[in-house]
């Protein structure tokens, strides 16, 4: 009922720059599912592991370069994952 009425200007402080981020609806669901918590957002939104099993699927540089601008991750870190998880692989299979 109220998120017809809302505008950013209606929410507390904190909340107002929620609410240009991800709009009114968006705003009103996360205060409901983490109502009083607070809410850590660490700088790398997705898993390490989900990235590397990405760049070693595509075994292309440009690709890996893409992975490591969109995910925040840098490229040194991001190769040495992959040389370990390639390393892992090898071992598992002997």
């Amino acid at each position: 009922m109220l998120n017809e009425l809302c505008t950013p200007e209606a929410f507390s402080p904190h909340y107002r720059e929620i609410v240009a981020a991800i709009g009114v609806e968006a705003t009103v669901k996360l205060h409901k599912a983490f109502n009083g918590r607070r809410i850590l957002c660490v700088k790398h939104l997705f898993d390490i592991d989900f990235v590397v099993t990405l760049a070693l699927q595509k075994k292309d540089k440009r690709y890996v370069e893409l992975l490591v601008y969109e995910t925040g991750y840098s490229f040194d870190w991001l190769q040495k994952k992959m040389r370990d998880r390639r390393r892992e692989a090898l071992h598992s299979n002997k």
